[in-house]
């Protein structure tokens, strides 16, 4: 009987803290991108899964799972670039020198573009193989999906570039409008009985479209080609080669948010039966609407930290961030805690019930992702590569606890919430160490 009382205490005192801190944020430009992009990110999310049903209710079964395997191809290619593209926001962020700025940034959209003609050839080439092993109906979509994936570099860099910029409502606006023409022009292809072919078509058309706006705007606030300069061109490793090591930096800490989260989505599928497997994907899938919802802030963190900005400039940024991220995905985890049966057999069914009673618990696990999330992207942007040991070493023990734990459901999430906890914590000792550090510098040049 008090479990309730205790709930409503604790959600007023949350709520307290919530309006606080945005009342201290109201006039703040940091909110304000944060609440352009969140809600941009929201719609083009939402259009993203618009997507499937639309193009399902027009393709038959097999068309429609072709379309769903090579769209989740993509999404994996386009790792890479995603990777660059951060590679490229901390170029802009933080190089002084407006030429040589343009011309690493022009450089690196070289290099996307050259891996993606590579990878192009390379599946065309082996396009008969892929589409027996996969048992695709024609080699015509799979092309159709490389030669998208070729379309999407530009795009990435006008976006990292707008985002780099601080113009997120234009970055965002240009993700509305891929996410739309997507749809429109897959559904339209379809229709007039292109199938597959014609869902992925629309693809390439969405991204081209896209890639006009941004274009358009990110050259309003300074993008352009350097002169002397050719984009048709091998690219300028030495101008790089500092930049690729930041690169697989980069990379190696984008890694690990895959894999916590992913990781208890593929464990239980290889330790448990495939009905348990399936049971649990349900509670899994809406757990991690919180991490989801929260990932945004941290894009929006990394062009607010600079180089050669003050430690306490970036501190204030970095503690806005987890501030926002707290406060969105608490409001989420008091609902798991207070009715998670009621989430689930309304947003998956009935059927997805007899593991309701974990909702609470995964959703605290990728709250705790969501935080080190922020810390990841504070520590890309200030190019701190000892982040890539802490990062090491939690997904080491991450695995290390769950091959010794994983005799239930319930002990692989127990693992993964311990793991996501001491990473979490070796984070904020490495940043009051480096605030301690600096302090002490400072000290002892007075």
């Amino acid at each position: 009987m008090l479990a309730v009382p205790a709930c409503l205490f604790i959600y007023g005192i949350y709520t307290k803290i919530c309006m606080k801190l945005f009342s201290t944020l109201s006039h703040s430009s940091f909110l304000r991108h944060n609440a352009v992009f969140f809600f941009g990110s929201l719609l083009i999310g939402i259009l993203n899964y618009a997507f499937y049903p639309v193009i399902g209710h027009l393709l038959p079964v097999d068309g429609y799972g072709e379309v769903q395997a090579l769209v989740s191809f993509f999404a994996q290619l386009t790792i890479f670039l995603n990777v660059l593209s951060q590679v490229a926001i901390n170029v802009i962020t933080n190089y002084t020198d407006e030429d040589q700025k343009q011309r690493v940034i022009l450089e690196l959209e070289k290099l996307g573009f050259a891996i993606s003609i590579v990878i192009l050839v390379a599946g065309s080439l082996g396009s008969w193989w892929l589409a027996s092993f996969f048992h695709f109906g024609s080699i015509w979509p799979l092309i159709i999906m490389l030669l998208a994936f070729v379309a999407t570099v530009p795009l990435s860099f006008r976006g990292a570039y707008l985002r780099a910029k601080k113009q997120f409502g234009h970055a965002a606006f240009a993700g509305i409008i891929s996410s739309a023409s997507e749809i429109m022009v897959s559904a339209t292809l379809v229709v007039i009985g292109l199938g597959a072919a014609g869902a992925i078509g629309g693809l390439i058309v969405a991204q081209l479209l896209a890639f006009g706006y941004a274009a358009y705007r990110s050259r309003q606030v300074g993008f352009r080609k350097p002169e002397g300069i050719r984009y048709f061109a091998i690219p300028d490793f030495n101008a790089i080669a500092p930049e690729l090591r930041y690169g697989l930096f980069v990379l190696l800490l984008s890694m690990v948010i895959t894999v916590f989260s992913t990781a208890d989505v593929f464990i239980v599928k290889h330790y448990f039966s495939p009905r348990i497997a399936g049971e649990y994907s349900g509670v899994s899938v809406i757990a991690k609407s919180v991490f989801f919802v929260t990932a945004p802030i941290a894009q929006v963190l990394m062009p607010h930290v600079h180089l050669h900005s003050s430690q306490r400039s970036n501190l204030m940024a970095l503690v806005k961030s987890l501030g926002l991220v707290v406060c969105i995905s608490g409001c989420a985890l008091l609902l798991f805690f207070v009715a998670p049966k009621s989430i689930i057999g309304t947003l998956m069914g009935h059927k997805f019930l007899p593991y309701a009673r974990l909702l609470p618990r995964v959703g605290l696990a990728m709250l705790l992702l969501s935080v080190i999330n922020v810390f990841i992207s504070y520590s890309i942007a200030l190019r701190d590569y000892l982040a890539s040991v802490i990062v090491t070493i939690g997904i080491g023990l991450a695995w290390t606890l769950i091959l010794l734990h994983h005799n239930n459901v319930s002990t692989i999430i127990t693992s993964l919430i311990d793991s996501a906890a001491i990473l979490l914590g070796m984070f904020i000792l490495w940043t009051l160490h480096s605030i301690a550090r600096t302090q002490g510098k400072a000290r002892n040049e007075q």
